[in-house]
């Protein structure tokens, strides 16, 4: 690869960093009414407990020094968590907990196979893929450059619902052949084919 292309890929990247954060910025605050894209509401119990953490982003990085060597955080992800006014980070912080849980049995070979969905799910997390129509129509916020590859990031879970401040996605592509999960978004509700 010559220079001036390392360079022009460099600014698109950039570029389209800019595009997809101001598109976040003034997308609808309400995502549309799908139901089965919604996890478990929080326990009350967990209402009376002290939070952890005060941001996403504070979340974000304790869950990178905790869990950085089965969870891949992008810069991507870093940014959308950066801007999330999320206001529950501490559930954050126990998907990548349950993710990084997940990896390490799928690396020692105790799940015998059981598909993912069922995994997350006995461990208290809805994960669901995007539908194929929104993947193509939002091309660019569910797929993403990784280490030479295009990966696609339609396996999400969302937490809570109505607006950015209560309701968060986070997307990934699950990188088998490595066994780790490349995180790629953990913000805003991405849009979709009905927003």
């Amino acid at each position: 690869m010559r220079l001036d292309q390392e360079i022009a890929t460099e600014e698109r990247s950039r570029i389209d960093r800019l595009l997809d954060q101001l598109e976040l910025e003034h997308a609808p605050s309400h995502p549309p009414g799908d139901p089965s894209s919604r996890t478990h509401a929080a326990p009350a119990d967990r209402a009376a407990a002290p939070n952890r953490f005060d941001s996403i982003a504070d979340a974000f990085e304790a869950a990178r020094e905790s869990f950085g060597d089965l969870l891949v955080f992008t810069d991507r992800a870093e940014e959308s968590a950066g801007r999330s006014p999320f206001v529950r980070p501490d559930e954050v912080f126990e998907v990548f907990e349950t993710m990084h849980g997940i990896a390490r049995d799928l690396q020692a070979g105790v799940l015998d196979g059981t598909p993912l969905d069922e995994v997350f799910a006995l461990r208290g997390h809805r994960k669901k893929p995007c539908a194929k129509s929104t993947m193509k129509r939002h091309h660019r916020f569910y797929h993403m450059e990784f280490e030479g590859r295009t990966v696609d990031l339609s396996e999400h879970i969302t937490l809570g619902s109505r607006n950015q401040n209560t309701c968060l996605s986070i997307h990934w592509w699950h990188d088998e052949e490595n066994g780790r999960f490349v995180i790629g978004h953990c913000g805003k509700h991405l849009p979709n084919t009905m927003s």
